[in-house]
């Protein structure tokens, strides 16, 4: 199944808010209103990838081994020389531009996909396995002869990313599908980038010792934050106008902080002045009221609420901010005054109190309520809180969290909740777990509502954008429940423009029986409006479905669906009717109430219409044999029971 790329991209990869001024958070991209579709979006990131990217080490050998149909390349060698980049490039420069309309790129998952992988001879997928341990390997591998298999049968082509320092235990049917990558050049990478940025450097300025040693051992996504440092310490007015001074900015931001926050929270002595200096950090771009009440609620949450000095006898607001190294501009907002002091320091806190980690998960909550907040610092928030939580393991805090603001009636904190969940998606340490637990939630007997329309919202937007198959499983879970009608909505919308997701929900529909059976047919039908029955539906399963439905429901309540399915049939072209029909009279078989039911519904089905007679006189037909009545007793049977 499809899954979330983890290439490099020479830019911002979330939220973050680095200035003076107001930011406009969209965690679903693109912003709203702009009407794009998934597959627009996929292309777009890969577009922004493609203007960054330097080929790595026997990247050519990669290209020509996937020149062939049905080909699968995986892809080996150390971790951070931007593998996963380059098996996104290789696939999106596959493209053949005299095959016609082209194909669909997804990445697919290591989990046991529920289906065979429905391909086509122009799509392209990749399997990101980098981040797969020694315990899950095994299973990922059985995935992956799963999708070979798929992949070469349709001819289309595979990419795969192998995990570093398993070599030893691949299996051996892989070994000759292997290419090696060496790192790229990196000078190369990072002058590249700069020029994507609107920054020019040549190799002659990135000679400095420290810059030089970084930019030989870093790993690609590295090098990339370093890129977008360089830019934003530009931008910022705050570090001089010289490149040199913007380069020596970027490199403290990604390789000092850390060492001089551990510094900065190990002098600080009083529980006040940390308190400030995290919520500092973590409403960094917020108002200085709100750092201030935010810093307040931290104390109380912590027991140090009795501590503060009354009255005028406090240090002012300013003088507090001040000594901290955080400055506070006209308009009242805060910011530290270096690059990445901030993450920094809220890395520094999660990471190093872990005892603290729960009750800063109560403290966010509690922040969220601040009337000093703008919409926009809520959503920093919620990045940032996501960052931090995921960061340390602790999937569960922000799963925690995501449900209770779901389950309030804030409909602000209901786009919080949704925004947290696809911050959380895409994680790629953390993002297995949110969609597992989402799967959980979406079975559930009774779900809050505000629960149902968040989940609605993240699989319809979020879910849908990197993992189309797994959102139409919760989707479909979703609609079941009570009140399920966005569920559906977004369901049928996300299958609507493909043919391929709409035969994997088709299937999902004619593999579950029982109690559902019935609210399937509904939806299948909702599927398939005004349109003749496809003639690759998987009749023998559809029958089950029809037949359970029958015996678990009402005649009331399957007869609207079965003229619905006659309808459909009605629309076949020619009189290849026999599948279709016989759905409905194998379902209906060794059940006398059923069959003559059915016989009752195409009577009025057909009515006095001439062109329905032939369909319905060849359904009566088989029904009749069905029940083992002769020819001569049809208008009997039709007398005496139909209306059963």
């Amino acid at each position: 199944m499809p899954g979330d790329s983890r290439s490099y991209v020479f830019g911002g990869t979330g939220p973050s808010h680095h200035g003076s001024g107001p930011q406009n958070v969209y965690l679903g991209f693109p912003p709203p209103g702009e009407g794009r579709d998934r597959l627009y979006i996929v292309r777009e990131r890969r577009a922004r990838l493609r203007r960054s990217f330097v080929h790595p080490g026997n990247y050519g050998e990669a290209a020509r081994r996937l020149e062939a149909p049905g080909a699968v390349v995986l892809l080996q060698g150390p971790s951070g020389i931007g593998r996963s980049a380059a098996a996104t490039m290789l696939l999106h420069e596959a493209t053949d531009p005299e095959a016609g309309e082209e194909g669909r790129f997804e990445e697919l998952t290591a989990d046991e996909p529920e289906n065979r992988l429905d391909a086509g001879p122009r799509d392209r997928f990749l399997l990101d396995l980098s981040g797969t341990s020694y315990d899950h390997y095994s299973e990922a591998q059985r995935t992956l002869a799963l999708h070979r298999a798929a992949v070469e049968q349709a001819e289309a082509r595979l990419v795969v990313v192998l995990p570093t320092g398993l070599d030893h235990i691949l299996d051996h049917q892989f070994a000759s599908l292997v290419v090696p990558l060496e790192r790229p050049r990196a000078t190369a990478v990072v002058c590249l980038a700069l020029r994507v940025a609107g920054i020019e450097c040549d190799v002659e300025q990135l000679r400095d010792a420290a810059l030089a040693a970084f930019i030989a051992d870093a790993p690609m996504r590295e090098l990339a934050r370093f890129c977008e440092m360089v830019g934003r310490a530009r931008d910022s007015g705050r570090h001089g106008t010289e490149f040199d001074s913007w380069c020596q900015e970027a490199l403290a931001a990604v390789t000092d902080r850390a060492a001089e926050a551990a510094q900065q929270v190990a002098a600080l002595k009083t529980a006040e002045e940390r308190g400030l200096l995290l919520a500092a950090a973590m409403l960094h771009g917020a108002s200085a009221d709100a750092v201030f009440h935010s810093s307040n609620g931290l104390l109380v949450k912590l027991g140090h609420g009795g501590e503060t000095t009354p009255g005028l006898a406090e240090r002012d607001l300013l003088d507090q901010l001040t000594s901290l190294g955080i400055r506070r501009d006209r308009q009242g907002l805060i910011a530290f005054e270096h690059l990445e002091y901030d993450a920094a320091i809220r890395r520094h806190f999660w990471l190093h109190f872990p005892a603290l980690r729960g009750p800063l998960s109560s403290w966010v909550e509690q922040t969220m309520s601040l009337d000093d907040l703008t919409r926009d610092d809520r959503a920093v928030l919620v990045a940032r809180f996501t960052e931090q939580v995921l960061g340390t393991g602790r999937p569960d805090d922000l799963l925690n969290v995501a449900a209770r603001w779901a389950g309030t009636t804030t409909p602000s904190l209901l786009g919080e909740a949704t925004a947290a969940l696809e911050l959380g998606l895409g994680d790629e340490r953390q993002g297995r777990a949110i969609r597992q637990q989402i799967r959980t939630w979406a079975t559930e007997a009774e779900l809050p509502r505000g629960l149902f329309q968040v989940l609605t919202e993240v699989c319809r937007a979020g879910m849908s954008v990197t993992h189309p198959h797994q959102a139409i499983v919760r989707l479909h879970h979703l609609a079941h429940q009570r009140g399920g009608a966005d569920a559906r909505t977004a369901l049928l919308e996300l299958v609507s423009a493909d043919a391929r997701l709409r035969r994997f929900l088709i299937s999902r529909i004619s593999m579950h029986v029982g109690p559902r059976s019935l609210r399937n047919l509904g939806l299948l039908l909702e599927l398939l409006p005004q349109t003749a029955l496809p003639s690759d539906l998987p009749w023998r399963e559809l029958t089950d479905v029809w037949r359970e439905a029958m015996d678990h429901s009402r005649p009331d309540d399957w007869s609207p669906l079965a003229r619905g399915w006659l309808n459909a049939v009605a629309l076949i072209p020619g009189v290849r009717w026999e599948r279709a029909l016989g759905v409905l009279v194998g379902a209906a078989a060794g059940s006398d109430r059923h069959s003559n039911q059915l016989y009752a519904i195409t009577c009025d089905w057909a009515g006095d219409r001439p062109e329905r007679k032939p369909t319905a006189t060849w359904l009566w037909q088989q029904i009749d044999e069905a029940q083992g009545l002769a020819p001569d007793e049809v208008f009997a049977s039709s007398g005496s029971g139909g209306t059963q």
